[in-house]
């Protein structure tokens, strides 16, 4: 849909964790996985899932929504992109390098 905008302020320092770790795995599993593999800031408000099909084909989707401990008025986001499995390590190289500038 054209003209949507969603963002979110994630902060999840110091108990969180940035989803560096979520590429990782990702690239590493570049054959394939059964399930989903997921990642997701600390209070919700941000979420990314992968999952593979077995001709190497990967779903990302990510998720955003408004204060997940708001009661209304609330809102959600989500959107997913198709990949190959050949793309999986750019794209780790890509998040490190990104979280490389992110206090």
């Amino acid at each position: 849909m054209p003209g949507v905008f969603a963002s979110v302020l994630v902060d999840n320092n110091p108990a969180g964790h940035p989803p560096l770790k979520f590429f990782s795995e990702l690239a590493s599993s570049w054959r394939g996985w059964k399930g989903e593999k997921s990642w997701g800031a600390l209070e919700g408000e941000y979420g990314l899932v992968a999952t593979c099909d077995s001709l190497g084909h990967i779903t990302l989707s990510a998720h955003l929504e408004s204060d997940p401990a708001q009661i209304a008025p609330c809102w959600k986001a989500v959107v997913s992109i198709s990949l190959e499995a050949g793309q999986l390590d750019r794209i780790q190289r890509d998040v490190e390098e990104f979280f490389k500038y992110v206090p």
